[in-house]
């Protein structure tokens, strides 16, 4: 620590993508450091093109580009810094810094893959990584991989380098502490539950003033999807399980981004409304990702569905926003999904019965509303167990115990920059 009157206020760099980014991970971090900042001294480091334009964090909280990391550390070394790693590009401006930060390093890891990560440096970089993990002869086979089509992301994880850079490690499921302790199993792993915001039950009014911004039907019954669509969310299965289920009364409401790596036959209902409209079907890729836009289109909804295959082992942020609001949510039984409590999820099989399950689950909420409700009290209830104030807390707690060190570990790997 830097002196004994501060031990109960570390000093963190805390390292992480930042709204208006469009990334769970820059909501997850700005929920976090609401709370962090009362109970330490925090600089938020941001990529550097983006700076200029991020949300102010609280007043208090200064936001820095990455480049302004080693000005600061001289000026006030810190105790820890905290890198949010994810499998995207937007995560790409912290690898250097993770390999180089002179103090104790820990890594949160929000997925169980890197792969785009590097990849957003350069796609020379990613062979490079791939080749220190897994040698030439693996690298040279991705390289060819690269010019066809999709993500060798499930392929090349890419975690033992990174993991192996970090003093500790903070995942928030048993499934993802195991898949980076087989990476790197010898560095210490907690596992911190994802936080929840938690709402009052307002008997809907939320809910009410929502649909009629949208423009959506105030007596349906609103089975929602958010978050960038690609292949791995499975939103054609569902919309192919509702359509087949032909629940009246009921709609399903799609918000997000279709990317390219959608299915086509996701991207061809996309693109036709009037056929939507058919089968109560809304698409809404127009929405913005502040909060307030994804908010106001989650508290529209009576509960979620949120599948996932393959997985790298991340966690759902719309889930749990949506359990904080009270909205049960149908999941995939798979990775850390499938550590979510049956009392407020309904588990759905990956395998061929994916379809007839999620009839099933779908029906279910439709039709037995004492049910409905009750998996809505269950949510609060979860969320109420699971508070972002309680999530800052065990973080300080981490950050504690890896800090008293008067001189850091050395990291074992060596070291790979692309300048």
């Amino acid at each position: 620590m830097n002196n004994a009157a501060d031990t109960q206020r570390p000093r963190i760099a805390w390292w992480s993508p930042w709204p208006p980014s469009y990334s769970g991970v820059a909501e997850y971090s700005r929920m976090l450091v609401a709370h962090l900042r009362r109970l330490a001294e925090v600089r938020v480091f941001v990529e550097d093109a983006l700076a200029p334009r991020v949300v102010e964090a609280f007043g208090e909280v200064p936001i820095l580009p990455g480049s302004a990391f080693q000005a600061e550390q001289q000026r006030s070394p810190f105790d820890v810094a905290v890198f949010h790693l994810g499998n995207q590009a937007g995560h790409a401006y912290m690898a250097d810094a993770l390999f180089s930060a002179p103090c104790r390093r820990v890594g949160v890891f929000h997925d169980g893959s890197l792969y785009h990560l590097y990849e957003g440096i350069s796609r020379y970089r990613l062979i490079r990584e791939i080749a220190a993990e897994e040698g030439w002869s693996a690298a040279w086979r991705a390289w060819k991989r690269l010019r066809q089509p999709g993500s060798d992301s499930y392929h090349h994880p890419l975690l033992r380098r990174a993991a192996g850079a970090c003093d500790q490690i903070i995942v928030h499921s048993q499934h993802l502490a195991g898949r980076v302790r087989a990476a790197a199993p010898d560095r210490p792993i907690a596992v911190l539950p994802f936080g929840c915001e938690t709402w009052l039950d307002d008997g809907g009014l939320l809910q009410r003033q929502a649909r009629r911004i949208i423009g959506l039907p105030q007596d349906a019954l609103i089975f929602g999807v958010f978050g960038h669509i690609t292949a791995a969310k499975r939103v054609e299965r569902v919309i192919e399980a509702f359509v087949q289920a032909d629940l009246p009364g009921a709609w399903l409401y799609v918000v997000g981004e279709v990317t390219g790596l959608a299915p086509p036959s996701l991207r061809r209902w996309a693109g036709d409304p009037v056929l939507c409209a058919r089968h109560r079907i809304r698409f809404d890729a127009r929405r913005r990702p502040a909060y307030l836009s994804w908010a106001t289109a989650m508290h529209a909804v009576d509960a979620g569905v949120s599948l996932r295959f393959p997985t790298t082992g991340e966690s759902s942020a719309v889930v749990s926003e949506l359990l904080g609001m009270g909205k049960p949510c149908i999941v995939s039984d798979i990775g850390a999904l499938a550590e979510l409590p049956d009392d407020c999820t309904i588990k759905v099989p990956v395998d061929d019965q994916e379809i007839a399950a999620l009839q099933a689950a779908l029906r279910s909420l439709t039709t037995q509303p004492d049910r409905l409700a009750e998996m809505s009290r269950a949510a609060r209830a979860y969320a109420q167990e699971h508070t972002w104030e309680a999530a800052a807390q065990a973080y300080l707690q981490v950050i504690r115990d890896v800090s008293p060190a008067t001189s850091h570990v050395t990291n074992t790997c060596d070291k790979i920059r692309d300048n």
